[in-house]
């Protein structure tokens, strides 16, 4: 990835990612084939207290209503 020259920039290096898959037709489950019902679980998911690993919430399509939404705000959350 290029950058301004003189802008200061990071370098993220090649980061390993856990994806946590959610579909308004889903479950318990946490793979693509296996989703979450819900982006509240799935935020759920995401452990505390460490930046060594990324996770990803990947939103499978389909019509997501209140009960598959989070009444709780997160910070840069859709």
């Amino acid at each position: 990835m290029s950058h301004v020259r003189g802008e200061p920039h990071y370098d993220a290096g090649t980061p390993v990612f856990t994806d946590i898959w959610v579909s308004p037709a889903g479950n318990s489950g946490t793979s693509r084939s296996t989703p979450l019902a819900t982006v509240a679980e799935a935020w759920r998911r995401i452990p505390t207290g460490t930046l060594s690993r990324a996770n990803r919430i990947r939103l499978l399509a389909g019509t997501y209503t209140g009960q598959n939404r989070s009444s709780t705000p997160y910070p840069g959350a859709f």
